[in-house]
């Protein structure tokens, strides 16, 4: 996954969906998350934020895919 020069460098995480493909990673600083396709799963995020300046301070170093399919079993 290439970084696009065009992305600002206050955007902190690309939530990214339409290719139907997992993709979670972290280029050029910014978390890129995306859950997959067709509601099978989805991403949780937690980030830490400045509550003054409402900038992101602390990306995550932990985020996760959860299946829905999992979550049916339970």
């Amino acid at each position: 996954m290439e970084r696009d020069p065009k992305i600002d460098d206050e955007v902190d995480v690309i939530f990214a969906g339409h290719s139907h493909e997992y993709a979670n990673t972290v280029v050029a600083g910014k978390l890129i998350v995306q859950a997959y396709s067709n509601g099978k799963a989805f991403s949780q995020v937690n980030l830490e934020m400045d509550p003054h300046t409402k900038n992101i301070v602390k990306l995550p170093q932990d985020w996760f895919i959860e299946w829905v399919e999992k979550l049916n079993e339970k």
